[in-house]
Parts: C-alpha cells; structure tokens; sequence
C-alpha cells in the first residue's frame, strides 16, 4: 500500500536514560528494595522511611509493647520480642512509620533471592486499629 508504515517504524521509541525515569518512579533502599511511588509516602508528618540506627531502641520498644500481649496467651514472649533491631536495622531489614520523630510502626523485610519475607508487622498500641498503614 502506498503511504503504508513499515512495522518497524511504528515501533520507534524515544529512549531515556535510566536515571531520568528512576527516581520518580522508584526510591531504591540499600538493601535493594523499591519504595514504588512519585515520592516517599508523606501523609502531613508521616513517612515510611528505612530505620536508622539511632531508631534501635524505639523499635525494639514499639515492638514489645505491641506483642505485650501475647506472652500470657502463649506462655513465652514471641520471636519478634526476642530479634535483634540494632543488627537487623544494620542489614537493612527494617522499615518504620514515622510521625514527628517518634516511630509508630515497624516492618522487617528480608529479601530472599525469589520473593520478599515479610518477617513482623507492628504498631504502637496507642496507634492500632487507626488504620495507619491504609493511610500511609
């Protein structure tokens, strides 16, 4: 047909370097996850940044506290009360919820070589049940 494109001509894609698309499409932590939004997750005050070594204590607090609960029903304090957060925030498999300074919510993320292993999820007790993570 006369006028008629090759197909190989509609198939011409301007290409962009990767570091033009990447960050705003993708915050890469450390450890090799991607926090996958235009931005950090910032709600006001809030944001879900990777935990800091100087976040140690208030995770390790937050998450006995938050699992306080359980020793009495199962005789024994459960595993996440018995992690190490500093060595864990050390190999980059801790995130937080953060809000003014103070941590009301912790996930520990362990990469494995074919899936992510979600490893705890806790929130401060004065913050369950306000649906923290649906707003984050």
């Amino acid at each position: 047909m006369p006028g008629a494109r090759k197909p190989t001509e509609a198939l011409r894609f301007r290409f962009t370097a990767f570091s033009e698309v990447a960050p705003p499409l993708a915050i890469v932590h450390p450890s090799g996850l991607a926090h996958r939004s235009l931005k950090w997750k910032i709600m006001a005050d809030r944001s879900i940044r990777p935990a800091e070594p100087g976040d140690a204590a208030a995770v390790r607090d937050l998450v006995r506290a938050a699992y306080a609960g359980y020793v009495e029903r199962i005789g024994k304090e459960p595993a996440p009360m018995r992690e190490d957060y500093a060595a864990l925030i050390r190999a980059c498999e801790v995130w937080v919820l953060a809000e003014g300074g103070e941590v009301l919510g912790v996930l520990v993320i362990r990469p494995t070589e074919d899936h992510m292993f979600l490893g705890n999820v806790a929130v401060a007790p004065g913050h369950q049940g306000r649906a923290s993570g649906a707003s984050s």
